[in-house]
């Protein structure tokens, strides 16, 4: 009987030690990563993951990020890795931090780490993140790494941007190796922006900017040639495009669209983002079943309500009809004001004042000024009005989405009202679907100084360029009745760019 009792007791106990055995070491918003919840990280279980997608895979210890969100406020800090004396962390040598190809990823804290590991963490991948504290109390990226365990932070093939009171710092200088491979890097901190690690390495990149600056071994951290801790921003970049792994078109972070990825994008790329509302988990959406897996919002930007008409923009200005914009010399230059109520070449930002004098977004020299010539044909993030009012994971859409919206395969189109407001109501009839809508005000537009077609249609914008010359891009219409005979109410046709016209934002799935 005795023995029966000690054999139960220790079966007992080592179900009690296994029961200790139960997360994987990693907290997102202060919830861990656990065997039970691994496989469903979402925002419900996950409050501080406001938009975008997160998984894990335990068997190669990779947290993967999607256009992910992270946004934490106070003492909460964004992501943590770690493995605890205790014992119940599942065994693990290291982590991996994966940022998906062509994604933007954010992470935000308060007064604690955005990021914080204290064991071996890789940060890889094609897409680009931002950590960063919105207070000054703590680090953008903390490699906390204690005496005796000189664990190694890497990042490599991908875009990392750091600020905080520290930007990417590890713990006191005694411990932690700071390892840089073909990525550009950027931090700033207000106490040293690269800084209190044992060791720095890089390979493939080299130390851009400020001029002068170069890794003190003495200090532990990145310093002037006098030996004093840089506190302005420190950028590493790539030594040269040719094998890098930070080339190609369509690269997350490419702001400028040259294929190359610089400090200027990454540069731009923070601008846009800390100057954006960043207001993640206010805006709604719906999911039509579309193939493309689109989502599409429920409200125009500037809009509080689904009927409301939001703000008016011209293609490429990201501030709408009546507001201040001071990089808008055009404007100025035509009215005496930075703030906008006429639409026309004369007041397009993007314009020397005539047509046919574009200074950007222009394939056909005919159409630049003295000639001017990219190969941009959809906007850059920081002339998206979508991204810049609403924050990273929203865009205005492409062509193809919104031919995607009003093709009758998948969706149902009537003109109907609500509260008084008319407009097309667009409804999905994919299978699994069927009723999930949403409202699309006809909110007119402005075309020179007078307002249009206000309740007879709506013109919302896309991000995408005409394909027949630069002075169009493409919009959807969604009118009160067929143009004409056999000519659908609800369509996409090429409208001129520098009207003003209202703008449904998308995000990806």
């Amino acid at each position: 009987m005795k023995q029966r009792l000690l054999l139960a007791l220790i079966a007992l106990m080592g179900l009690t030690a296994m029961a200790q055995t139960t997360n994987y070491g990693i907290k997102i918003g202060g919830v861990e990563v656990t065997p039970s919840n691994y496989s469903n990280i979402t925002s419900e279980k996950f409050p501080a993951l406001k938009s975008g997608t997160v998984t894990y895979d335990p068997a190669t210890t990779t947290l993967t990020l999607s256009n992910a969100i992270i946004s934490t406020t106070g003492s909460t800090k964004g992501i943590v890795f770690y493995s605890d004396p205790d014992e119940t962390v599942i065994g693990i040598e290291g982590y991996h931090l994966v940022l998906a190809e062509g994604t933007v990823n954010v992470v935000t804290t308060g007064t604690n780490p955005a990021l914080e590991t204290t064991m071996p963490l890789t940060i890889s991948g094609g897409g680009t993140a931002l950590f960063r504290l919105t207070d000054d109390g703590h680090c953008g990226i903390y490699g906390n790494y204690s005496s005796g365990k000189d664990y190694t932070l890497t990042i490599e093939n991908s875009t990392v941007a750091a600020i905080g009171k520290w930007g990417i710092s590890g713990n006191s200088g005694d411990a932690g190796t700071l390892r840089i491979v073909n990525s550009t890097v950027i931090a700033t901190g207000a106490q040293g922006s690269v800084c209190d690690w044992k060791t720095l390495t890089t390979t493939g990149v080299e130390l851009a900017s400020p001029s002068g600056a170069v890794w003190n071994e003495a200090n532990h951290a990145v310093c002037d040639l006098e030996g004093t801790k840089l506190t302005s921003t420190v950028t590493f970049k790539p030594k040269s495009s040719g094998g890098s792994g930070n080339t190609g078109s369509g690269r997350a972070g490419d702001m400028n669209g040259d294929g190359l990825l610089t400090i200027s994008d990454v540069t731009a790329l923070v601008d846009v983002i800390l100057n954006s509302s960043s207001d993640f988990g206010t805006h709604e959406y719906v999911d039509l079943g579309l193939p493309s897996g689109t989502l599409w919002a429920t409200t125009n930007v500037g809009a509080t309500n689904p009927e409301d008409c939001g703000g008016y923009f011209a293609w490429g200005e990201t501030v709408p009809y009546g507001g201040e914009d001071t990089s808008n010399l055009t404007n100025y230059q035509y009215a005496g004001t930075y703030v906008k109520t006429c639409y026309d070449n004369e007041t397009y930002k993007y314009c020397m004042g005539e047509e046919k004098t574009f200074t950007k977004y222009c394939p056909d020299s005919d159409y630049g000024y003295n000639g001017f010539t990219d190969a941009l044909t959809e906007l850059e993030l920081a002339d998206d009005a979508a991204y810049v009012n609403w924050g990273p994971g929203w865009r205005m859409p492409t062509r193809e989405q919104c031919e995607e919206l009003v093709n009758p395969v998948y969706t149902s189109t009537e003109w109907t009202s609500i509260n008084g407001v008319y407009g097309r109501k667009i409804t999905s009839i994919v299978a699994g679907y069927e009723g999930n809508s949403i409202f699309m005000p006809a909110a007119g537009g402005y075309f020179s100084e007078s307002f249009n077609a206000g309740g007879m249609g709506g013109f919302y914008l896309s991000r995408t360029l005409g394909d027949e010359s630069p002075d169009t891009v493409f919009s959807m219409l969604l009118l009160i009745e067929e143009l004409a005979e056999g000519q659908s109410a609800t369509c996409v046709v090429s409208y001129g760019r520098v009207m003003a016209m209202t703008v449904r934002p998308v995000r990806a799935q």
